[in-house]
């Protein structure tokens, strides 16, 4: 893993936690809509004795204990990012890779709040992402992911 795709992990994670929390919200609503009643004749099957809204609490449940692991997994990765931007040798290197790794700031937000031009900007990334030291073990969000699906 190189240094560009260390550092748009918290980006990743970050749209990933997001949807989440979209989902969670949507099932949140679904779990409170009172479904219409039915005057057909229903067979009591053992396994659908619950009422249909508590499959969804459970699956809320489970959605939000993964949000809070997924969002402690991006509290320790910021934190290991934040140390390797501090690697950096310039000052408008660290501060363009903080806007941008740390804020998720486009360029031309960063360049508005540098008040420099977008060109300098990325001149200025490109040559901190060729000072800044990676860390000996990196977190790889991936491999985190990955083992938790197996």
């Amino acid at each position: 893993m190189d240094v560009r795709d260390y550092l748009n992990q918290s980006y990743m994670l970050d749209r990933q936690i997001q949807c989440n929390m979209d989902h969670l919200n949507d099932l949140k609503e679904a779990a409170l809509t009172v479904s219409g009643l039915t005057y057909e004749e229903r067979l009591f099957t053992p396994d659908n004795s619950n009422a249909g809204f508590v499959k969804t609490l459970y699956k809320i449940d489970e959605l939000r204990n993964t949000l809070l692991d997924e969002i402690d997994k991006l509290v320790n990765l910021k934190a290991e990012i934040f140390s390797t931007i501090k690697t950096c040798k310039t000052v408008q290197g660290r501060v363009v890779l903080m806007y941008r790794h740390m804020m998720n700031c486009d360029w031309e937000t960063i360049a508005d709040k540098t008040s420099a031009s977008r060109r300098s900007v990325i001149r200025w990334y490109n040559e901190a992402i060729e000072t800044v030291m990676m860390p000996d073990n990196p977190i790889n969000i991936d491999e985190i992911l990955f083992k938790k699906l197996n």
